[in-house]
C-alpha cells in the first residue's frame, strides 16, 4: 500500500520560510484561531499577515503591525496589505462571501500552524444564517487546497533572509539552520529558538543562552564555555566532544542527550539541577 503525503504538511515547511524569524508562533492558540475563523474581519486578516511578515514591530517605520503602511499603496484593495487575491476591497461592511473567503483562509492558517477542531463555534449575535451555516459546516476533514495557496501568496513578498550580523538574535526562530564553524560570541540568544539545528563546532563562548530551545540539535565539538544555559532544552541533541567547562546548566534539560567520553562538564555549575541527568546517552 502506497503512503499518501500530506500535503498540509509539505505546505507547513512552505510557510516556515515565509515567517518572519522573529514572530512568534506560539502567540497563535487554538481560541485565537477559532476567533478570528469566526470574525472573519478582512482588516483583522491584513494586519496579521503583516505580523506574521515582518513580526510586532517594522523595522522600516518602526510603528506596530496594525499601523504600519510600508506595503500600502494597492489602489483596487486599499488595505495595508494587499487581498486582490482575495478579491475583496476595504469597506465599512462585507458580503457573506468575502467573510467565508477570509474565513477559509484562516481555516487553512490554522491548519498550517498545526490546529486542528472537531466543532467550530460561532458568535451567539451572528445574524447571517449562511455564513453560519458555513461554519457549522466545518470538520476536521474540511479542506479548501486553493485556499492555503492564497495563504502562502499572500506571505510571499517577504523575503527571509535572516540578517545574521545583528547582535541581537533573542526569540528568532533558527530551527533546521546550518550554523556549523560559525563565531557566536558575543550574540545575544536569549530564547532563540535552535531545533535540530547544526551548530557543530560553534563558538558560543560566554554567550547567554537562557532558555534556548536546542532540542535535537548538533552541537558536535561545540564550545560553550562559560556559557549561562539555564532553562536550556538540550533533549535529544548531540552534545559529542562538546566544551560545557564553567558553564551555567541550573535547570538545563539533557533528557536522552548524547554526550561522549571527551564532553567537557569541568568546573560547570548546577550540575546536581540538570534535568534528564539519568537519560544521558553515552555516545561510545
Amino acid at each position: 500500500m502506497v503512503r499518501k503525503r500530506n500535503p498540509v504538511r509539505k505546505d507547513r515547511n512552505r510557510l516556515r520560510n515565509k515567517l518572519n524569524p522573529k514572530f512568534i508562533r506560539a502567540y497563535y492558540t487554538d481560541t485565537w484561531f477559532m476567533d478570528h475563523i469566526t470574525s472573519s474581519d478582512p482588516e483583522l486578516l491584513c494586519e496579521h499577515i503583516i505580523l506574521m511578515i515582518q513580526a510586532y514591530k517594522c523595522d522600516d517605520c518602526g510603528d506596530e503591525y496594525f499601523e504600519c503602511e510600508c506595503e500600502k499603496g494597492c489602489p483596487d484593495c486599499k488595505f495595508n496589505r494587499c487581498l486582490c487575491l482575495l478579491d475583496i476591497e476595504k469597506k465599512s461592511e462585507y458580503t457573506t462571501e468575502e467573510r467565508i473567503r477570509v474565513a477559509k483562509i484562516w481555516w487553512e492558517l490554522s491548519r498550517l500552524f498545526g490546529e486542528s477542531y472537531e466543532k467550530v463555534k460561532y458568535y451567539r449575535d451572528e445574524n447571517d444564517k449562511k455564513f453560519i451555516k458555513f461554519i457549522k459546516s466545518l470538520t476536521p476533514n474540511s479542506s479548501f487546497p486553493e485556499y492555503r495557496e492564497i495563504a502562502l501568496d499572500l506571505l510571499e513578498a517577504y523575503d527571509n533572509k535572516i540578517d545574521l550580523s545583528v547582535n541581537d538574535l533573542s526569540y528568532y526562530d533558527l530551527s533546521g539552520m546550518d550554523l556549523s564553524g560559525m563565531d557566536l560570541s558575543g550574540k545575544i540568544l536569549c530564547g532563540t529558538i535552535l531545533i535540530k539545528s547544526n551548530l557543530s563546532r560553534v563558538n558560543l563562548t560566554n554567550v547567554d543562552l537562557t532558555g534556548v530551545n536546542l532540542l535535537g540539535a548538533n552541537l558536535y565539538k561545540a564550545n560553550l564555555s562559560g556559557a549561562f544555559l539555564t532553562y536550556v532544552n538540550f533533549t535529544n541533541a548531540d552534545l559529542t566532544d562538546t566544551n560545557l567547562s564553567d558553564a551555567n546548566l541550573y535547570l538545563a534539560d539533557f533528557t536522552n542527550a548524547i554526550v561522549s567520553s571527551n564532553t567537557n562538564f569541568i568546573n560547570a555549575l548546577y550540575i546536581k539541577t540538570i534535568i534528564g541527568l539519568d537519560t544521558i546517552r553515552t555516545n561510545k
